[in-house]
């Protein structure tokens, strides 16, 4: 029988983002398997935990010549949950039944967006990645919304075709930055897979934006 998923809770939430993130999916002779490319072991236990225990199906790892790490499940019933699994990075939404849920749903949701993230050192700032428009206006009012205020950052970038090497079209993708008092509300409302993440940040002091009796003040730059 096929999976039946009559709503999204906190655990396919979160499976849903690690596959957006760093996964990918074959088909053959009328099965399916989802790919994921990560080698942090954290990683690779929570994918293989949420597929045992959402679907039933024990993963499987290999590794390549290379060193990179793909862990996979295979099944043909997991056909049923095509269409929450998109093809292509920029393909890869926030679909509208998670936009949809409870806050314990979406911030499952941001968790896994943390493995597409990075952190400035100097500045003391969680960065994550978007590259859909609508997600990222979602994310960012969504943050705001629990009191985490953020700064974002709209650029374009061109990434090499992996099969001739030549640069590609430019893409947009956006960036959602939290740093300082923020940073800490985000680990302590969001969290993170990776432990390697969590930063300390208690010796940073400067902010761009000031908080007080629930007000929000930030630096105009024009």
């Amino acid at each position: 029988n096929d999976f039946n998923i009559d709503f999204i809770d906190e655990d396919f939430a979160e499976f849903l983002v690690i596959y957006h993130a760093d996964g990918y999916i074959k088909t053959s002779s009328g099965g399916m398997t989802i790919c994921l490319c990560n080698d942090d072991q954290e990683v690779i236990e929570r994918y293989s935990e949420l597929c045992l225990k959402l679907f039933g199906i024990k993963c499987k790892t290999y590794v390549y010549k290379n060193n990179s790490v793909v862990t996979y499940c295979t099944c043909y019933r997991l056909r049923s949950i095509k269409r929450y699994l998109s093809f292509g990075a920029r393909n890869k939404t926030m679909p509208v039944e998670i936009m949809r849920s409870p806050k314990s749903v979406i911030c499952s949701y941001i968790r896994g967006m943390t493995l597409d993230s990075g952190f400035d050192s100097s500045r003391q700032r969680l960065y994550m990645t978007c590259v859909d428009k609508s997600t990222y206006n979602f994310i960012e009012q969504f943050l705001l919304n629990i009191g985490i205020f953020t700064c974002t950052r709209f650029g374009k970038y061109q990434s090499k075709n992996n099969h001739s090497g030549e640069l590609c079209d430019e893409k947009e993708t956006y960036r959602i930055g939290v740093s300082g008092e923020m940073y800490k509300r985000f680990l302590d409302e969001i969290g993170f897979i990776e432990s390697c993440k969590v930063y300390n940040t208690d010796s940073y002091n400067h902010s761009w934006y000031l908080t007080y009796n629930n007000r929000y003040y930030a630096y105009v730059k024009k």
